[in-house]
């Protein structure tokens, strides 16, 4: 008699599951061909330069994940724009003002928002500590003061009461300034 036949082979076992996906961009992502990827801070300052002029069409500016530093000039927009900044990954671009310039000025009813981004070093022109000038004596003996030489607010970012500035998903650290070190708005 021939000899038996031998089992079938095991089954494979089940395929593994598929790895996660990816974390998703930063809210409001702009679809395909509406926003322009920019990857120094010299392209940024062109496109908002030329947005405030008028010459520009792109509104919506995706910074690649590094650090952008803004060499004693802080980012300035004004001439009543409407723009958003966002990071690609949600938090991997900074704007570091390295304490030579605020990090953002936003002015002339602008609108501007921002996603994901961190803002960092920033403070006013000739920022110094302030010092105590004058004192109060109160009530119990306690002294509190009076005037100081607190200069400019906003380290990070200076925004005019005519301008909306939003931030979504983002920080401001290292900042310093008289009244306001992170962000300081005008009357």
């Amino acid at each position: 008699l021939p000899p038996p036949p031998s089992p079938p082979p095991p089954s494979p076992p089940p395929p593994s599951p598929p790895p996660p996906s990816p974390p998703p961009l930063p809210p409001a992502t702009p679809t395909p061909g509406t926003a322009k990827y920019l990857t120094s801070i010299e392209q940024l300052r062109e496109e908002i330069e030329l947005l405030m002029l008028g010459n520009n069409t792109w509104r919506y500016f995706i910074l690649a994940p590094q650090t952008y530093l803004l060499g004693g000039t802080p980012l300035r927009i004004s001439s009543n724009i409407d723009v958003t900044i966002s990071s690609i990954d949600g938090d991997g671009a900074v704007l570091d003002a390295q304490f030579q310039s605020r990090v953002l000025e936003v002015t002339g009813s602008s609108n501007a928002t921002f996603r994901g981004v961190r803002f960092r070093g920033g403070k006013p022109p000739d920022f110094e500590p302030p010092e105590v000038i004058a004192f109060e004596l109160g009530p119990t003996g306690s002294r509190r003061a009076l005037q100081t030489n607190a200069n400019d607010g906003g380290g990070g970012l200076l925004v005019n009461s005519f301008s909306t500035v939003t931030l979504e998903n983002c920080t401001v650290t290292g900042c310093v300034a008289g009244r306001g070190g992170g962000a300081f708005c005008t009357d």
